[in-house]
């Protein structure tokens, strides 16, 4: 275990407290103990629409169930509002929907690919 982890900024940082317990196992008993922390704010907002695909078919999905999933996201475009004016259309490549079920499910396979 590196010399200098601080139990106390792990706890300062809301990390859960069964990981804290681990590093306190792993010192007390000096193992090595390796910890990968991943910061998924805005995660739904940065998958791109093609790695939704790779990964459903990574994942041997349906090839109807692909098709049905990428008509949701092809051709699909937002603008911005203000003050009764509205910009031209932005055309979104990248994203899950927010709230729609399956969009965790969608990002979690999409996240897996990269623990391969």
């Amino acid at each position: 275990m590196p010399v200098g982890i601080d139990l106390s900024l792990a706890q300062t940082l809301r990390i859960p407290s069964s990981l804290i317990a681990l590093l306190k196992h792993a010192r007390k008993n000096r193992n090595n103990l390796y910890v990968c922390l991943l910061d998924v704010s805005k995660a739904f907002d940065s998958v791109p629409h093609k790695s939704t695909e790779r990964a459903l078919r990574r994942n041997n999905a349906p090839n109807m169930l692909i098709d049905i999933i990428n008509d949701q996201y092809s051709n699909v475009y937002t603008s911005i509002s203000y003050h009764e004016k509205s910009s031209t259309k932005i055309k979104l490549l990248r994203g899950v929907k927010q709230g729609d079920p399956l969009s965790s499910l969608l990002f979690n396979l999409v996240v897996d690919e990269l623990f391969d």
